[in-house]
């Protein structure tokens, strides 16, 4: 059994030894975060939760992995740990999936609808020269449309990592709201709204998470959003001088007999 935290700080600050290995198990995880397999992938982003605020990083990076379970993983690990500095990478995953649109593949539904719906019309109104042209939009239209159906199924399968999304910012929200989430919520209503893409336990979710972020920061709101603060510019810190004083701004040199 781990010890409690009262019963590791009494018994003082952990040894070097200890320290290091620690550290060592956090850059393997990282590293395996980065560069692993996809079943690797997934195991790092699980286990880099431990590491608390020093996992981070590391795991916002993840949220733009290309296998959808290691981006689940990294945002549930994010929202397990707490930290606020989350909010910013968990945000933009939430903004890139929730401005995302049916497009194409909505427009295709349309087009295949209305071309079988009149080939299907005029076989009905008796004219012969149809049937054939209705042969090959039917089967056209069948093949496309499962085209379009595993877009829609795709896009439902991203729907669990929004969901996952939401459950971590309202988890961030609880443990310190910060004024930054806030911003949040239209993406979240957005998803919560989105009855085509997104199904029932993904808007029910976000709409909660939405809600929940509004009633914790509530008393926020009337503050600025903080900003990451820009670079320093090299002119903004003091240095010191690049040259020497000219020889009429030296001060004069003090010989030891002036000195009494």
């Amino acid at each position: 059994m781990d010890p409690s935290p009262t019963r590791r700080a009494s018994s003082g600050p952990e040894p070097p030894q200890a320290c290091f290995e620690e550290r060592l198990g956090f850059d393997r995880a990282a590293a395996q975060l980065r560069t692993g397999a996809k079943r690797a992938r997934r195991e790092a982003a699980a286990t880099l939760r431990k590491f608390g605020a020093l996992a981070v990083e590391p795991l916002g990076a993840a949220l733009r992995d290309r296998d959808l379970q290691v981006r689940i993983a990294a945002a549930s690990s994010l929202g397990k740990i707490g930290d606020a500095r989350a909010v910013e990478p968990l945000g933009r995953a939430l903004r890139h999936g929730a401005t995302r649109r049916p497009g194409w593949h909505l427009a295709i539904s349309v087009v295949i609808v209305a071309a079988a719906a009149a080939a299907w019309v005029g076989i009905a109104l008796g004219f012969a020269a149809l049937e054939q042209a209705a042969l090959v939009i039917g089967c056209g239209s069948l093949f496309l449309a499962g085209v379009v159906s595993e877009q829609f199924q795709a896009q439902r399968a991203r729907g669990r990592l929004l969901r996952e999304i939401a459950t971590s910012l309202a988890r961030i929200s609880a443990a310190g709201p910060a004024p930054e989430l806030r911003s949040l919520v239209p993406d979240l209503r957005r998803v919560s709204s989105d009855w085509l893409q997104q199904d029932e336990q993904t808007r029910r979710i976000s709409r909660e998470a939405a809600q929940r972020i509004e009633t914790l920061t509530s008393d926020l709101k009337s503050l600025p959003v903080p900003v990451r603060a820009p670079g320093a510019s090299e002119g903004a810190l003091p240095r010191p001088a690049d040259n020497p004083a000219s020889e009429g701004e030296r001060l004069p040199r003090v010989s030891p007999g002036d000195r009494d």
